[in-house]
């Protein structure tokens, strides 16, 4: 499969009624990442450019998938989706590449809902605002 084949399927999976089909999404943003993460830095002009373009497609494709989620009201696990965008952000390198991507996510996609905004704990909003771990043990919404 070529990686516009696997974008579509991907897309197509955002629609299905079940969970599963739609991890696949996160999957493939996450294989994605970790290959662009792995590489070595690109020497010609060409290489750099296709890494930025593979860059900038991810991202579009993180910001599609919560956008599509939130179509039809909030569906998304508020703690993964906090946990995802703050990985992110936590990492200098995905920080450098997603960073401003991501950070309008959490301002105009998840802060606007209140559905996720009230489920996250006090401690949980200090570790988003400031960047400090504590002793408190997230655990996942089901």
């Amino acid at each position: 499969m070529d990686n516009l084949s696997d974008v579509i399927a991907c897309c197509r999976s955002l629609d299905a009624d079940k969970v599963t089909e739609r991890k696949a999404v996160c999957i493939y943003v996450n294989i994605e990442t970790a290959a662009i993460q792995k590489g070595k830095e690109p020497q010609s002009a060409t290489a750099q450019s296709n890494r930025e373009k593979k860059k900038q497609e991810v991202s579009a494709l993180f910001k599609f998938v919560v956008k599509q989620a939130n179509k039809r009201g909030p569906r998304l696990k508020c703690l993964a989706l906090l946990n995802s965008i703050l990985d992110v952000l936590g990492d200098e390198k995905m920080c450098e590449a997603y960073g401003l991507d991501y950070s309008n996510v959490l301002l105009k996609n998840f802060i606007t809902v209140r559905k996720y905004w009230v489920e996250i704990s006090p401690d949980r909003w200090q570790v988003a605002q400031f960047g400090e771990e504590t002793d408190y043990v997230i655990t996942e919404l089901v």
